[in-house]
């Protein structure tokens, strides 16, 4: 978490990617960039309000974008009219028999 965070690509597998994943009339929402190492992957997610209304974000929001999601971090959780944040998410990869 802590290297997304920061933005750190040492030993760690790094995509500068961008795809939006869901477009609403209050909230854009975009990866721009994921992580791999190991058995866990992370996922930095830009979030856009485009209401007219603040934007309360929880991390229960989240928790459902990516299976297997273990841990979410969010930049900020009130977001202005037109104001973004970025949101940190970790999965991990499940072994199957």
């Amino acid at each position: 978490m802590r290297a997304m965070i920061e933005g750190v690509q040492g030993k760690y597998y790094v995509v500068e990617a961008e795809r939006t994943l869901r477009k609403t009339k209050q909230q854009l929402l975009k990866q721009i960039r994921w992580y791999r190492y190991g058995d866990l992957s992370g996922a930095v997610l830009l979030v856009k309000n485009l209401s007219s209304k603040p934007l309360i974000l929880l991390e229960s929001d989240f928790s459902n974008i990516f299976t297997n999601t273990i841990a979410i971090n969010l930049g900020s959780s009130e977001l202005a009219t037109g104001a973004s944040t970025k949101a940190f998410i970790i999965t991990k990869e499940v072994a199957y028999d």
